[in-house]
């Protein structure tokens, strides 16, 4: 007859105990995997974005550049304009428990609603409990990537042909100046220059901000030039009329005539 026999309590729990530490470490492993899924797609979808994003800073001409970083990003961000007129962008994708973020910023070009190319771009990572929070930041609208609901109807940005000088205003000699040969001929390659410079800061479909950098780089270098071939003393009395004449015309930093408008 064949007799049961009862195995000791804690011999008899070894292989329970066995089963259940390894549901355990297929359950955490488990869990790594899917977290780890998650995690590759998000990431390369931030550097996705951080690459387009970066082909469209330092380019101008255009009104609508939180729609194209919006468009070439293929994604809605929260939008937030400041004070000042700085609109920011965030971009995010959740990986695991880790957040992906993309924060892009413009310049406003003058304008309400118009700005210029990306001015910073920031990728961040980090866990989702210490990403910041976007409260104050609202959906972009999906006509321009901005707060804004419309574009404007109207591009000022651009350099157009009305605003072109028909005619260049040649400076002259301050009265009481008197210039050699030398220094006359050196005056007049000066002033060809700087006409030269003034035509190609009006150039047409440019970005309108390049305009003032243009004249004001214009009239820096012909004061130079000026000041390279005139006697101390005759840029002494050049300087003084300059800064008399700049005076009486409301304080206007540039030098010489900008031209008549065609208008």
């Amino acid at each position: 007859m064949n007799e049961k026999v009862d195995l000791p309590n804690d011999q008899a729990e070894v292989p329970r105990q066995s089963s259940t530490k390894l549901y355990v470490m297929l359950g955490v492993l488990g869990v790594f995997v899917i977290l780890l899924g998650l995690t590759f797609p998000a990431k390369a979808k931030l550097g996705n974005a951080q690459e387009e994003a970066e082909k469209l800073q330092n380019q101008g001409g255009r009104k609508s550049w939180p729609l194209e970083t919006m468009k070439a990003i293929g994604r809605t961000p929260m939008v937030k304009e400041s004070k000042d007129g700085e609109l920011t962008q965030v971009y995010r994708w959740t990986g695991g428990v880790k957040v992906y973020e993309l924060r892009v910023t413009f310049k406003r070009a003058g304008v309400k609603g118009v700005y210029d190319s990306p001015e910073t771009i920031q990728a961040a990572t980090k866990p989702f409990f210490m990403m910041e929070s976007l409260d104050g930041f609202t959906t972009a609208h999906q006509a321009t990537g901005s707060i804004y609901e419309e574009l404007p109807d109207k591009d000022p940005l651009l350099i157009t042909a009305s605003m072109v000088p028909s005619t260049f205003e040649r400076p002259t000699v301050v009265k009481g100046i008197d210039l050699s040969d030398n220094q006359q001929r050196l005056w007049d390659k000066a002033v060809d220059e700087l006409i030269e410079a003034q035509k190609k800061a009006y150039t047409v479909g440019a970005p309108l901000n390049t305009l003032m950098k243009g004249i004001t780089a214009a009239n820096v270098e012909f004061t130079e030039k000026v000041k390279g071939f005139l006697t101390p003393e005759q840029f002494a009395d050049y300087d003084k009329e300059i800064k008399k004449r700049n005076t009486v015309d409301g304080g206007r930093t540039t030098e010489v005539p900008q031209g008549r408008s065609n208008r």
